[in-house]
């Protein structure tokens, strides 16, 4: 941050913001005190420029290997690598959406699909709403693509789950 030399005040509380938001993240002041600095800003007529670098941290190793531990089955073995690195280097606010998302089972979407597959109830389950209608509507593809569903829904409940993930991070 930028001020003249007669603004102390300022540069003093810009510099304990930069020290109180690295030592303690998520404090309330990394929130509050930009704000009351652009409020001070705005009434001062000598700034030179104004410059705030936000430091973001990265999802720990442990949240990471924890998320992939308890939902692994609801991807695609290929794609916990990747899936692994994203999460890396997500920022950590992220977290609690991470654990409020709602996968889908491919054990589910497969006993549905042995069930009620015909009524296209499996892919309705899994978010597939057009194929879901086709499939009611011409009785799970008069019965063809009901078999060859069963064994085709893990995989794409897997693949939804992945793409729903990648849209909330």
């Amino acid at each position: 941050i930028g001020f003249d030399r007669s603004h102390g005040f300022c540069k003093l509380l810009i510099n304990s913001f930069t020290t109180i938001s690295e030592s303690r993240p998520g404090n309330w002041a990394a929130f509050f005190i930009p704000f009351f600095v652009v409020f001070l800003v705005g009434f001062n007529k000598n700034l030179i420029f104004v410059k705030v670098n936000f430091k973001i941290y990265k999802m720990e190793a442990q949240k990471v290997d924890a998320f992939i531990l308890a939902n692994g089955k609801n991807f695609q073995d290929y794609q916990i690598p990747a899936l692994r690195e994203m999460l890396l280097n997500v920022d950590d606010n992220k977290w609690l959406v991470l654990q409020t998302l709602q996968l889908k089972d491919p054990t589910i979407a497969l006993i549905i699909s042995l069930l009620a597959g015909t009524l296209g109830i499996d892919r309705f389950y899994i978010g597939d709403m057009g194929l879901g209608v086709l499939k009611l509507i011409t009785c799970g593809g008069f019965g063809i693509w009901t078999v060859v569903d069963w064994f085709l829904i893990m995989g794409s409940a897997r693949s939804k789950n992945m793409q729903k993930l990648q849209s909330y991070l």
